[in-house]
C-alpha cells in the first residue's frame, strides 16, 4: 500500500520592515581577513587546553589560529589533537614558535612549577612574542 501526502505550500514576501542594515562581504577572501589573525601554540594538553582551542575556533570574527600545542610531558602517546602537532617542550620556547610561524603562546597547563612559568614567559618576551594566560574551564563555568 503506498500513501501520498500532498501539501499546499503558501509564500508571502515581508511587508517590507527593517531589513538588514549592513553586510560584511569580502569577495576574494574566503572566511574573512585571515591576514588580522594571529597564530598561537598552547602550552597544554589537557581538557583546558582542548576547550580553549575549540572556543578560538568557533570564535567569530577570527582573531586567533591554533596552530600547535606544547607539552612537557616526554610520553606523548598521541602526536595530534584536534588534528594539530604536539610538540614536547625542550626548554626553548621561542624556537618552538618560530617553527610554527607563531606570534603568541596561550598558557593553560596548571601543573607547570612557578620557576618554569617564569623561564617560559622571560623567553617569549626576550623573543618578542605575546604571552596570554587563562584560568581554569572550571572556573569560567562557576563565574569566579
Amino acid at each position: 500500500m503506498k500513501f501520498l501526502d500532498l501539501c499546499k505550500v503558501y509564500i508571502r514576501s515581508g511587508a517590507g520592515g527593517g531589513g538588514c542594515v549592513s553586510f560584511r562581504r569580502e569577495k576574494y577572501i574566503e572566511y574573512g581577513n585571515l591576514e588580522k589573525e594571529q597564530r598561537v601554540v598552547i602550552f597544554g594538553k589537557d581538557s583546558n587546553a582542548v576547550a580553549v582551542a575549540n572556543a578560538l575556533n568557533l570564535e567569530q570574527p577570527r582573531k586567533y589560529r591554533v596552530v600547535a600545542f606544547v607539552d612537557n610531558d616526554t610520553s606523548n602517546d598521541l602526536r595530534l589533537l584536534l588534528g594539530l602537532p604536539i610538540v614536547n617542550y625542550s626548554q626553548n620556547i621561542a624556537a618552538i614558535l618560530e617553527e610554527f610561524n607563531a606570534q603568541a603562546l596561550i598558557i593553560t597547563d596548571r601543573m607547570l612549577s612557578k620557576k618554569q612559568q617564569i623561564k617560559i614567559v622571560d623567553d617569549c618576551l626576550d623573543n618578542d612574542f605575546k604571552v596570554l594566560t587563562l584560568e581554569k574551564v572550571k572556573d569560567w563555568q562557576d563565574q569566579k
